[in-house]
């Protein structure tokens, strides 16, 4: 009987993920994350996958690394009320910011690890973060890492929607997680892309 109810569900959800599949796809068509992020961590071997997730209210997305790929579950903007959830293809910032930050993170935790030691002499010098993102990412790899992360989602949104959406993405980045040297990140990164 496990089986059939299993059967029963995965059947009767699969309008709503033919749908969503569409969806981010028309969002994600002509996007280029592995040219944007080699610069910064190399080669990237490894496929990045974008998937909808229509399977749990959530508004948070998860970025996993396996087989060889790197995935990126993305669930629609949560509505008001009893709405339905919004479509994927409604704001496709929504969905470029998700995957940005979830490839950022993967590709960075992955870069600091394979290079560690190189990397070492840096981790004695503290970032000029304050004392809050220091409480939420306690290790330098952790600061790293987070300040990569929402650089990159400033840099790839400004690229890709215009500089509005960026600044949007920052001053809510700063309101929400107190990250004041946002713009000086984004400064840093931006002159390395250009001077890559």
């Amino acid at each position: 009987a496990s089986d059939v109810y299993k059967r029963q569900v995965w059947d009767d959800a699969q309008d709503s993920w033919a749908i969503a599949h569409d969806e981010i796809g028309k969002v994600l068509q002509g996007i280029d994350f592995h040219s944007f992020f080699a610069p910064f961590v190399g080669e990237i071997t490894e496929d990045l996958i974008v998937m909808p997730n229509v399977s749990y209210p959530t508004d948070i997305e998860v970025g996993v690394r396996h087989d060889g790929k790197l995935f990126c579950l993305i669930p629609p903007r949560i509505a008001w009320g009893d709405n339905e959830p919004w479509p994927f293809d409604e704001d496709h910032a929504h969905i470029i910011r998700g995957a940005v930050s979830q490839y950022a993170r993967l590709l960075m935790e992955t870069y600091l690890r394979q290079n560690a030691v190189y990397i070492a002499p840096a981790t004695s010098t503290p970032l000029p973060v304050n004392d809050d993102f220091r409480a939420l990412h306690p290790t330098w790899g952790d600061q790293f890492t987070a300040l990569f992360v929402a650089a990159s989602v400033a840099i790839f949104l400004e690229q890709t929607f215009g500089k509005p959406e960026a600044e949007a993405y920052m001053l809510m980045e700063n309101k929400v997680n107190g990250l004041k040297l946002l713009p000086s990140v984004v400064n840093v990164l931006q002159r390395y892309q250009e001077e890559y």
